[in-house]
Formats: C-alpha cells, structure tokens, sequence
C-alpha cells in the first residue's frame, strides 16, 4: 500500500472519530440539559428527573452498541501495521494514538475515571494536535504520586485542555504552553490547568465564572449565551457533571488575564480507584 493510500485512508478514519466524538458531545449536553432542568424542580420531583438522565443515558449506550467501533480499531491497526510494515513510524504513532484516543472517548466506564486515564489521554490528545501543529504547542504535567488513583469524571480534562488551545495558544503566533498540576488537601483534590494564551477580559470573565456559579440556575436566555461562547458552555458542561457526581460544594473556578493566559482550578473529593 502506498503512503499516499495510507494518508487518504487516516483521513477518512479521522473524520469517522470526530463524528463520533461529536455525537458523544451531543449526548453530553443532553444530559446537562436534562440535569438542568432536574435542578430547577422541586425536591419531590427528584426521582423523576434522574429517571429522566439515566434514560438519556441508556439511549445513547443503544446508540454506541449500533456503531461497531471495532471496526474503526481494526482499521486503525491495519493502518498502523502497514505503516510499519512500509517503515514509516510517524504514521504508526499517530495511527495507535488515535486509537487509543478513540476508545477511551467512548470507552464504558460508569462515565467514572481515574486521574490517571485523563492524564494519558490528554497526553494522546496532545500528542495528535502536535502532528497538526507541529511544536507551536507544548504540555506540562505535575502530578502528585497519591492522586493518580483518585475518581473523576470521565472526560473531564479534554474538553478544558482543547479550550486552552483553540481559545488560548492558536490564536498566539508562537503558540505556548498548557500545564497541567494535581495535588492533594486534606479531603480534596485539586487540578489546576493553566495556559499562557491570550487571556480574556474582565466582563467575559465574570460571565463565565458567573454561568458556573449559578448551574442550578437555568434559563433558556442563559443557555442560549452560553451556545454563543464556546468556551463558556464547555466548562460548564464539565462544572455540572462534576456537581452531578459530587455535590455544589465542588467544581470549577477561572481566573485570567487578557494577553497573559487562563489558569481553570478543578475541586474533586478525594475518592480512591477501588472506593
């Protein structure tokens, strides 16, 4: 098989996993729509609402079970061993990174994780965007031993880390630098991803921070601003599933500075793997 073919065909399989990882997208918010207007109601209609989540939860599994991604991982590895077999490395890689990328976005976990598999697969995630973009980006991680093997919820980081990058570094012309620190308090767990970028204003600052303030309190006007700030409604997206999961005493705070970079703070409880 020519380079040529291979290249056509990793083009095609890439456009097959961003469609899926779209639809995955999809089903997220619509669980956070779901979750929303749970929020809004009265206590006695609690049950209800979670009846409500874990059925858009089971539709989207039917939906999962219908796609067959073996089929996607047969066709990666067959690219991957013809890569090699042609002795092209660089395809190789970037074949079993989007691989494992992929499995992991639609991998069945109980939508629960451990710090260490959003770790690893931000460093595929990172590793996919520097064969675009060359080394215009860099990742940093700091993490502490004892917090690898905490609980989070699955896909949380990625959609910060990607933040970070298309709202932050792409639009610098020397690109720059996420980084990416995990450590531990008493009860908590703390995460902290920071980027060099372009930073943001005071007003558009305080009207994310004030969306993740006020998750419970959700309006169509307010959802339809958040539609318009990508930014905004992905960390909200991650703030409710994190409050979902954990309760309102947790979450995410920003903080920035326009033309210095953005620092996003996670607060997770310190829940162990086997816990």
């Amino acid at each position: 098989m020519s380079i040529e073919a291979v290249i056509v065909i990793i083009g095609i399989t890439v456009l097959y996993i961003l469609s899926l990882v779209a639809m995955y997208r999809r089903y997220i918010q619509g669980n956070i729509s779901v979750i929303e207007e749970c929020e809004r109601q009265k206590a006695e209609m609690e049950k209800e609402c979670m009846s409500k989540v874990l059925t858009k939860q089971m539709q989207y599994q039917t939906l999962q079970s219908q796609i067959n991604p073996h089929f996607l991982y047969n066709t990666l590895d067959s690219i991957r061993g013809e890569a090699l077999m042609e002795g092209n490395g660089s395809i190789a890689a970037m074949t079993e990174r989007l691989s494992r990328f992929f499995r992991y976005c639609i991998s069945n976990k109980g939508n629960i994780a451990t710090i260490r598999d959003e770790i690893n697969n931000i460093a595929d995630y990172f590793y996919i965007q520097e064969y675009r973009f060359g080394d215009k980006f860099h990742l940093k991680t700091e993490v502490e031993e004892e917090c690898y093997n905490y609980k989070i919820p699955q896909m949380t980081l990625q959609p910060i880390v990607e933040n970070a990058i298309y709202h932050g570094l792409e639009r610098k012309k020397d690109g720059g630098t996420v980084s990416i620190q995990v450590f531990e308090t008493e009860k908590n767990v703390k995460i902290l991803l920071s980027d060099n970028g372009v930073g943001m204003d005071e007003e558009t600052l305080e009207q994310i921070n004030k969306r993740l303030r006020s998750s419970a309190e959700f309006t169509i006007k307010g959802y339809e601003e958040s539609k318009s700030n990508k930014t905004g409604i992905a960390l909200k997206n991650v703030n409710d599933r994190i409050r979902l999961h954990y309760g309102s005493d947790y979450g995410i705070t920003v903080h920035s500075t326009k033309y210095l970079g953005t620092d996003v703070n996670i607060l997770i409880p310190k829940v162990r793997e086997n816990e």
